[in-house]
């Protein structure tokens, strides 16, 4: 009887881990994540530039309301002394007569 050749056990290879496609993909995701960080931290930088241009906006409005409200206060106390020396005047001519 004839003998069967036994087949060439197949050699296994290493995997190849520089495969294009994982290399593609890999390349593909870690640019992606690279572009959200740089694109939100911009946005950030923004975002945080507008609230201390805002906090600034509404420290001088403050400031200004503040002022006008003194400027009221000492015209209203400068109407009050001269209330006073009128009606200081008013008694030291009344007492004399």
């Amino acid at each position: 009887m004839a003998r069967r050749k036994a087949a060439a056990k197949p050699t296994q290879t290493k995997p190849n881990l520089l495969d294009p496609k994982l290399l593609i993909q890999v390349g593909m995701i870690g640019f992606a994540m690279i572009g959200f960080y740089f694109t939100t931290k911009s946005r950030l930088d923004t975002v945080e530039a507008s609230m201390s241009e805002i906090q600034k906006s509404l420290t001088d409005s403050r400031i200004v309301t503040i002022e006008l409200r003194v400027e009221e206060i000492v015209k209203d106390v400068s109407e009050l002394k001269m209330e006073l020396m009128s009606l200081e005047d008013w008694l030291d001519e009344t007492l004399k007569h």
